[in-house]
């Protein structure tokens, strides 16, 4: 646990299910590194008339991320602040108490460097829990009767690994349209849903990889959810929020974790002019397949994994996933606050 004053900096399926996967972490096949310099904002704007206590907590750059190097980490607050950590997931968390009478707006600041690389087919991470708890039904990543026909039809003739899981990743792209392709028509649910992709065919990346792990945990493939953000190309210096998104690594016992995007995938699906928009506005391949087993270099990971609970623990239910951060007032969920994600990317 980290107390801060004002401001701080700081530098710098082997084995059955059920067992945990310990001893070192598989070698990273990584390829092109880049350099971003990040400002992440977050400011409560508001707060319920009469309010007796506020808690707050805010995202932070993992630090435990493999494919990345964070660095320069500055945190400045008006109020007193701890990192708290979750130390079954790695998840950290910039937690904040706003007192009653604090005058508003509250801003808080997280700046830091992000070195991130390419990553080629796995990696680099040994697995921190016991393989059944990322084989779980969830609320949200959801293994039924359904999803099981489905993921044994998805993988019908196929044998290895590989094999399977590019096949549960071409059914998905399949099987449902990303909501960007048609915003006035199509609509996540802003939970990440396996049920809601099932029935509506539709979502964002959290829709996406709520149906690929909910299809892998049919089949015994552990996974996980991984959640951060893209460094957009287009909006390299500019005053604009990078919002967020999430992509997903399933469990490989000769290779570690292997990530992929099926999101992604599906955004390129079909060569033309949106397509060719998107790889521009992000600064990525063009490729529908380059996403599976792969990923580029322009992205930070904040946290990974569903139905979360934060440290110190939120008086609701379980997160449905934590990206950005989450404010709650007397107890209850509290929307009176926005996050501004903004960077440069560094050259050379």
């Amino acid at each position: 646990m980290h107390r801060g004053p004002i401001a701080l900096l700081l530098l710098g399926l082997a084995g059955c299910a059920g067992r945990p996967a310990t001893g070192p972490a598989r070698p990273g096949q990584y390829g092109k590194a880049q350099t971003f310099k990040a400002m992440d904002r977050f400011e409560i704007t508001e707060a319920p008339a009469g309010f007796k206590g506020m808690r707050a907590w805010f995202e932070l750059p993992l630090e435990n991320e493999p494919a990345q190097q964070i660095s320069d980490l500055k945190i400045e607050s008006p109020l007193p602040y701890e990192v708290r950590e979750d130390s079954a997931s790695g998840n950290r968390f910039l937690y904040v108490e706003v007192p009653p009478g604090t005058a508003l707006p509250v801003v808080v600041t997280v700046s830091f460097a992000t070195a991130r690389k390419e990553i080629l087919g796995t990696n680099g991470e040994p697995i921190s829990l016991s393989l059944d708890s990322y084989m779980e039904s969830d609320p949200y990543v959801v293994v039924n009767d359904q999803v099981r026909e489905m993921a044994a039809k998805a993988v019908e003739g196929k044998t290895t690994l590989t094999e399977k899981t590019k096949a549960l990743y071409d059914f998905v792209m399949g099987y449902m349209e990303y909501w960007v392709k048609d915003k006035e028509k199509l609509k996540a649910s802003g939970k990440g849903l396996t049920t809601y992709a099932l029935e509506k065919h539709t979502g964002n990346c959290t829709e996406f990889h709520a149906l690929y792990g909910s299809l892998c945990k049919a089949l015994g493939i552990p996974s996980r959810t991984v959640f951060g953000a893209m460094y957009r190309k287009r909006l390299d210096g500019k005053n604009e929020d990078q919002s967020y998104h999430c992509w997903l690594e399933y469990w490989d016992g000769e290779k570690g974790w292997v990530p992929l995007d099926v999101a992604f995938g599906d955004l390129f699906e079909k060569p033309g002019e949106f397509a060719k928009d998107n790889a521009d506005l992000f600064g990525i391949p063009n490729d529908k397949d380059y996403y599976f087993q792969r990923l580029d270099a322009r992205r930070v990971t904040f946290s990974r994994g569903r139905n979360l609970n934060l440290v110190p623990r939120q008086h609701g239910e379980p997160l449905p996933f934590f990206v950005k951060g989450y404010v709650e007032s007397d107890g209850k969920e509290h929307k009176g606050w926005t996050r501004t994600l903004t960077y440069n990317e560094v050259k050379g």
